[in-house]
């Protein structure tokens, strides 16, 4: 994995959003990056047991995509979703601060 310590966010997110490799994608779940873990989460190639962790975690956006990624078997229930956590936008364009919803929502 010391090749995946060497990239950049952008390059991580593009792995994780595309890669079958359950040791890339394991290795990657832990990332401290949203972004990168949110992509696994919606990665239809992560593993129940990638996805069952996810679904427990801290950031609400990423926890919420891997409940709802076909894969998982670890329902959660949410309450009072925020926008940023329904959002559909891939990972690689993101940019919740040029975003209008974030703008229109009171945190």
């Amino acid at each position: 994995m010391e090749a995946l310590s060497k990239k950049n966010i952008t390059e991580l997110v593009e792995i994780a959003s595309r890669s079958s490799n359950l040791e890339e994608l394991q290795y990657l779940s832990q990332n401290p990056s949203m972004n990168v873990r949110r992509a696994i989460a919606r990665n239809r190639n992560t593993s129940k047991e990638i996805l069952e962790r996810l679904v427990h975690d801290p950031v609400q956006n990423v926890a919420y995509m891997a409940s709802v990624n076909p894969n998982n078997m670890f329902k959660r229930i949410f309450d009072d979703l925020s926008t940023c956590t329904l959002c559909e936008k891939d990972e690689h364009m993101i940019n919740c601060v040029g975003c209008i919803e974030v703008k229109k929502h009171s945190f």
